[in-house]
């Protein structure tokens, strides 16, 4: 689910799997993108296909999901991958929706990496880490032994820097709101995304949602023109 200019740009076979509309998107609008195939069939993300039928309506913005990608630790061991820069996006997205939660009495939950919570030690490091930016009485961590995408169905709205769960959430009809990243143009200028894209940097993010705070999911969906991104 990983956007294709990520992972694979150049690619030529009879049929081409996609898992999710953003690749479809990139397919007809990333210039950068040679990618040639008689067919295109879309599958949902790996373990979403039994989860369809759990996701329900909700009305009642309660709780903010925040996904992770570990960068500050990836930083740290010296594996950014050219990503380096998402650190401090991902710090001013806590400070701002830390803010956000206490005034709305929300609950703010925290969807770690695999890497942050690897053995004990680094999972007290990543609480040290998060008390910087989020104040201890709203510091939530999702220890659920599911994966992200289970754990997060009760979780009205997801938020991220960049985390392929933010377009799973969307394939399952869950809304997301993503921080875009001018460096490899992210998302797409063509791409639907740029409705639910904030920058990490002002105060977009809070304006996005104090717009859905009376929004049922399906409203979420016609908002934001994205329909196309839930699949069945």
């Amino acid at each position: 689910i990983t956007p294709l200019s990520l992972i694979n740009s150049y690619s030529i076979a009879d049929e081409i799997i996609i898992s999710s509309e953003y690749h479809r998107e990139e397919m007809l609008f990333n210039s950068n993108l040679n990618i040639t195939a008689n067919k295109v069939t879309y599958w949902l993300p790996e373990g979403c296909y039994e989860l369809k039928s759990e996701t329900n309506e909700k009305s009642n913005l309660d709780t903010i999901g925040v996904y992770s990608p570990g960068q500050w630790i990836r930083n740290q061991q010296n594996k950014s991958f050219g990503r380096s820069h998402l650190q401090a996006k991902e710090e001013n997205v806590l400070t701002q929706l830390n803010h956000y939660v206490k005034q709305n009495n929300i609950q703010l939950i925290i969807f770690l990496h695999p890497w942050e919570i690897v053995n004990e030690q680094t999972f007290e490091q990543t609480k040290q880490y998060y008390s910087h930016f989020v104040d201890r009485e709203n510091l939530h961590f999702n220890l659920s032994k599911k994966k992200n995408i289970e754990s997060s169905l009760h979780v009205f709205l997801g938020v991220g820097v960049f985390s392929s769960i933010l377009l799973e959430r969307l394939s399952l009809g869950l809304p997301c709101f993503i921080a875009e990243d001018l460096s490899w143009e992210f998302p797409l200028k063509n791409s639907k995304l740029h409705n639910i894209s904030f920058n990490a940097f002002d105060t977009s993010l809070a304006n996005k949602i104090e717009s859905i705070k009376n929004l049922s999911t399906t409203q979420f969906f016609c908002k934001f023109d994205l329909a196309d991104y839930i699949k069945q």
